[in-house]
C-alpha cells in the first residue's frame, strides 16, 4: 500500500454538476472476443491472467460533490482479473473488475522495462514497487494514459487497450532518464494497470473528458472525487485508486 501512496503522489508531482444517468463512454473493443479471449497477430506473442487487488481508499477532499465515505476501500469480486498479451511489438489488456464505485475513470500503464534493475518486490509477486518510490526513478521506468470510461451503479468495469513500442501519447509521462518511449520490452517489462477514480461523471464534456483522458481531472479540492490533499512538494491534491493489476514479466526479466 505504501507504494501506491509514493506513486500517486510522485505523478502529481510531475505532471460540478454531476449526473449518473449519462450515457457511458464506448470503449474500443479491439482484440476482444465475448468471451474476453483475448487475440490478435505476434510472433513469440506470450499470455498471462492475474487478478485485480484492492488499492487505495477514497479520501476526504472534494468538497460537496464527495459521495463515498472518507477510508472505504472498494475490494474487486472474486472474478475480477486482467488479461494481457504480449509480442515484440506491444503489449495487449483487457481488465474486467467488480466493486468500483459508481463514476468516471482513467486506467493507467506503469511501466518497468527492466524489472531486474528495481529493489522493491511488491507482495502481488511483482519485483517492483513495494515499498518507496525508489522504483519509478529508475531510468526505465514510464507511466502512460491506457484508457477511461464510466462505471454504473452495478460496479462493474471493462477496460482495454494497446500499446506498442515506440508508441508515444499526450498523457505520458516517462519518469526514467533513458527512454525514448514509453514502452520498449514488451515481453520482459513489469506493468501495473492502475485504475483511478475522478468523481461522477460531469454533465460538462470539457470536464468529462479531463475525467476520463487526464491524470488529474475533476481532481481538486472540489471536484467531488475523494481526492487525497497532499503536502508539498507533491499536492495540493490527486484523485485516488480503488484498485490495481499486477503483471510480472512473463519471461525472463531484464
Amino acid at each position: 500500500m505504501k507504494y501506491y501512496s509514493f506513486l500517486f503522489a510522485v505523478l502529481l508531482m510531475l505532471s460540478a454538476c454531476s449526473d449518473d444517468t449519462l450515457e457511458p463512454l464506448v470503449l474500443s473493443s479491439d482484440g476482444i472476443d465475448e468471451d474476453m479471449t483475448i487475440h490478435g497477430p505476434g510472433n513469440n506473442a506470450q499470455f498471462q491472467k492475474v487478478d485485480v487487488i484492492t488499492f487505495q481508499p477514497a479520501g476526504g477532499f472534494g468538497g460537496d460533490g464527495n459521495v463515498l465515505n472518507e477510508g472505504d476501500f472498494f475490494p474487486p469480486g472474486s472474478n475480477s482479473f486482467a488479461k494481457m498479451q504480449r509480442t515484440n511489438g506491444y503489449l495487449r489488456f483487457f481488465l474486467h473488475t467488480t466493486g468500483l464505485p459508481p463514476g468516471a475513470y482513467t486506467v493507467w500503464w506503469v511501466i518497468f522495462n527492466k524489472p531486474l534493475t528495481c529493489a522493491e518486490p511488491n507482495a502481488a509477486g511483482g519485483l517492483c514497487g513495494g515499498i518507496g518510490p525508489d522504483d519509478l526513478f529508475l531510468p526505465s521506468t514510464s507511466v502512460v494514459w491506457a484508457t477511461g470510461g464510466i462505471v454504473r451503479a452495478d460496479g462493474v468495469g471493462n477496460f482495454n487497450d494497446r500499446l506498442r513500442v515506440g508508441e508515444m501519447r499526450d498523457e505520458t509521462i516517462i519518469l526514467g532518464s533513458d527512454l525514448s518511449s514509453p514502452l520498449q520490452y514488451p515481453l520482459a517489462a513489469e506493468v501495473h494497470l492502475v485504475i483511478k477514480y475522478h468523481g461522477l461523471p460531469s454533465r460538462n464534456p470539457e470536464i468529462l473528458w479531463a475525467q476520463t483522458h487526464t491524470l488529474l481531472g475533476n481532481c481538486d479540492g472540489e471536484g467531488g472525487a475523494n481526492s487525497y490533499d497532499l503536502p508539498p512538494p507533491f499536492g495540493p491534491y490527486q484523485c485516488f485508486d480503488p484498485q490495481v493489476a499486477i503483471l510480472p514479466s512473463k519471461l525472463e526479466p531484464i
